[in-house]
């Protein structure tokens, strides 16, 4: 893995992905006949090739002694069973949203689908760990519900 040096370099790299994510909107004018879920599924094409180039150069490193390719073997079956799941479920729901911004518009789906990730996000920690007030936990999760309803019933 590669892990910049310094905060400078950190910077570039922030700078030249938000560049990079800030061309999607772009090119979706320019092409007007693609959707926006296509643009979606050559990002995490794109984004699976970059992964296996950089991991097979620059993750070649064998800073602690490993490899790119050790280091993927080492990891158990479970752990990569699981680890594939959950990309598949995160790129699932991304083109539910994707879809529903298309639909709706991005003032819309965004927040109610934002909300619903940080009500479920806070309800499975909690179960998880249960650190914090549950009070405060739970009257924040229903101000944030209530906001995506009247959010919605603005779009009706």
């Amino acid at each position: 893995m590669y892990t910049p040096e310094s905060s400078t370099i950190a910077l570039l790299l922030i700078v030249v992905s938000m560049l990079c994510w800030g061309s999607w909107p772009n090119l979706l004018k320019a092409l007007p006949g693609w959707r926006l879920e296509y643009f979606y599924i050559d990002y995490t094409i794109g984004f699976l090739l970059a992964m296996l180039i950089v991991g097979a150069t620059a993750g070649s490193a064998g800073v602690l002694g490993l490899d790119f390719l050790d280091r993927l073997l080492a990891a158990g079956s479970r752990e990569a069973t699981l680890a594939v799941a959950g990309g598949l479920l995160w790129n699932i729901g991304n083109i539910f949203l994707l879809n529903a911004i298309m639909i709706a518009g991005l003032a819309v789906a965004f927040p109610i689908a934002s909300v619903l990730a940080i009500t479920l996000g806070v309800g499975i920690s909690y179960w998880a760990n249960p650190i914090g007030n549950p009070a405060w936990l739970i009257a924040g999760s229903i101000v944030l519900v209530a906001a995506a309803c009247i959010n919605a019933q603005a779009y009706r």
